[in-house]
């Protein structure tokens, strides 16, 4: 019980804080698939979908990914706002 507690003592998030860009519609199982077999695509989408670029660039897991020759084009695909 002492968990819950905890979560109801987290202040909740500022009221001039951005909003969160929407979350992915599709099933967890297909974005992890679509991932793996198709990352630049995935990460398209997701700067589409209102994502940071310092959001990808700050991930631990896509380090690997940032060394495709593709990855620039990816990071040029942000809107311009975005990439600031």
């Amino acid at each position: 019980m002492a968990h819950f507690a905890r979560m109801a003592a987290v202040p909740p998030l500022a009221a001039d804080a951005p909003p969160l860009p929407p979350g992915p519609r599709q099933h967890p199982v297909l974005q992890l698939l679509r991932y793996s077999f198709k990352p630049l695509e995935f990460l398209e989408q997701a700067a589409a979908g209102g994502h940071s670029p310092l959001e990808i660039q700050n991930e631990p897991e896509l380090i690997a990914l940032r060394r495709d020759p593709g990855y620039a084009r990816v990071a040029r695909s942000f809107p311009e706002s975005k990439r600031r």
